[in-house]
């Protein structure tokens, strides 16, 4: 047999094996939503599920550029949708799979948004260190205010928060940033609006459910106002 048959031979067992994986994973995951009393949606809007694909645009570069799994129910008595995409990370990073939670969060207005270590606070840092004629531009195409105080805040623990200074800082208690800086299960998040999402760097996996309700109990507790 020749080596390019080998070859051949080699990748279609490669893509097999992959097919085989994602076919086990979809069919425990939906065994496991009907356990639990969720919904798949099905099919996806082309624009996305709402208010998830706004607030991923929040968080990533082009948005996302495709969804997966999409799933809908209650915890804790609200209404969250918890949605698997395709998206980039900045602006030279290969896309790959993340999953955002999203919810509704009474008295939140306006718009903040973290992330922790290096992407888009590496582009706004950037821009300040050209200057206004490029920075504010930049600022408004993301929606952001260059008055007062400035776009972001840098905590001690590395997270960088951004949103126009008003209602930034009428979250971002020292009592919140204590809380941000010790948060332990990574991700981004977003309160926009009447809405909060977590956003993680993972496939929707039955294991990564069974450990949604307890991270979302602490999730819900660090994005709501401290007056709540």
């Amino acid at each position: 047999m020749g080596e390019w048959l080998w070859s051949v031979v080699f990748l279609v067992a490669i893509l097999g094996f992959f097919l085989l994986r994602e076919g086990a994973r979809a069919s425990a995951v939906e065994k496991w939503i009907v356990s639990r009393g969720l919904s798949r949606r099905f099919p996806v809007p082309p624009e996305g599920p709402q208010p998830a694909a706004n607030l991923v645009a929040r968080l990533s570069t082009h948005g996302a550029r495709r969804w997966g799994f999409v799933l809908e129910g209650t915890l804790d008595g609200l209404p969250v949708t918890v949605a698997e995409h395709e998206s980039s990370t900045s602006l030279n990073s290969p896309p790959a799979w993340f999953t955002i939670v999203t919810w509704p969060i009474q008295g939140a207005s306006g718009r903040i948004f973290m992330h922790r270590g290096t992407g888009s606070p590496a582009l706004a840092n950037a821009a300040k260190a050209i200057g206004n004629a490029v920075r504010e531009p930049l600022y408004d195409a993301l929606g952001l205010s260059t008055e007062g105080q400035g776009a972001h805040i840098e905590t001690p623990g590395g997270w960088t928060v951004y949103g126009d200074p008003g209602v930034r800082e009428g979250w971002l208690t020292p009592q919140k940033m204590r809380e941000l800086d010790a948060w332990p299960h990574g991700g981004s998040f977003v309160r926009e609006d009447g809405h909060g999402a977590w956003r993680v760097q993972e496939k929707i996996t039955v294991e990564n459910l069974e450990k949604l309700p307890g991270q979302f109990a602490a999730v819900r507790h660090l994005l709501q106002d401290s007056t709540f």
